[in-house]
């Protein structure tokens, strides 16, 4: 079990490197790539404030743990999607300027550094706002942007200690990935 836990700990860390030294070349041509950071493109991280950003898809993929860690503390897998549709618009309300929410379910809403607004994509936060939250049958958002898969993550890495059969790990990620993407092509 400790090798398991590691090896997700690690997923997580290396989808969050990657996220955050990607993240200022995202959709940049290489030519302007080379351009801004000389003829070896990006070497490293853009810092802020001397660190590594975390970005929205990393806050998002983290928040999506979190309700995965709440269906299976709980012991109802049939609720995961509604577990972690809950923990993203928790992550949702954290991206706006009021501050933090006085009651939330997820313990990652009050860490400063996963509430710091980086979603400039409003048609995300547009779609985990809804009364009704999106699903593969019937997306509020149609894109198929491939940050999306980021929310797909945890449900892979979870599959194990949810008991989760292939199908079930499918469906489930299909369905992450549709609260904020409802282009088939993002699942």
């Amino acid at each position: 079990m400790e090798k398991k836990i590691a090896a997700s700990r690690g997923c997580l860390l290396g989808m969050a490197v990657g996220d955050a030294m990607g993240y200022p070349v995202d959709k940049k041509a290489w030519d302007e790539i080379c351009e801004d950071y000389g003829p070896n493109g990006l070497l490293g991280y853009d810092l802020v404030n001397g660190s590594a950003d975390i970005t929205s898809y990393t806050q998002m993929a983290a928040f999506v743990c979190n309700g995965l860690l709440l269906g299976i503390l709980r012991g109802n897998p049939e609720k995961f999607s509604r577990y972690i549709g809950m923990s993203l618009r928790e992550w949702a309300k954290s991206q706006q300027f009021r501050g933090s929410a006085e009651k939330t379910y997820c313990w990652l809403a009050q860490v400063p550094e996963m509430r710091r607004r980086h979603c400039m994509d409003t048609r995300m936060l547009d779609a985990l706002s809804r009364e009704v939250l999106g699903t593969p049958e019937t997306p509020v958002f149609q894109s198929a942007f491939p940050g999306a898969v980021t929310a797909a993550v945890g449900v892979g890495l979870a599959a194990d200690a949810a008991h989760l059969s292939g199908e079930q790990i499918l469906r489930l990620g299909a369905e992450a990935v549709a609260f904020t993407h409802g282009d088939p092509d993002a699942f």
